[in-house]
């Protein structure tokens, strides 16, 4: 919804049953607020951490971050992401 010369900021909805893959950023870190919704959050690949509504998620530069949805209704959540542009390399599974 927004982009400055440093930072850039969205609003995510992931459906129920959805996921948003499991990523990397390597050069930004990845903020996000989570304004709605339950889930698990991904901090490795195999890593299944759940969180909801209210909680603010923190990915430094390099780690890995994605989520599913796993309740009900609608995740909502705003991400900042600085410095911008940031790049996106995909978790790949063997």
């Amino acid at each position: 919804f927004y982009q400055t010369d440093s930072t850039g900021g969205s609003v995510w909805v992931i459906k129920p049953g959805q996921t948003l893959p499991k990523h990397y950023h390597h050069n930004s870190d990845d903020i996000w607020v989570i304004l709605q919704g339950t889930g698990v959050f991904y901090p490795t690949p195999d890593t299944e951490v759940p969180f909801t509504k209210g909680q603010v998620i923190v990915s430094k530069k390099g780690e890995c971050h994605g989520a599913k949805n796993t309740g009900t209704e609608d995740i909502v959540f705003v991400s900042i992401v600085a410095p911008v542009p940031s790049d996106y390399d995909p978790v790949t599974t063997n």
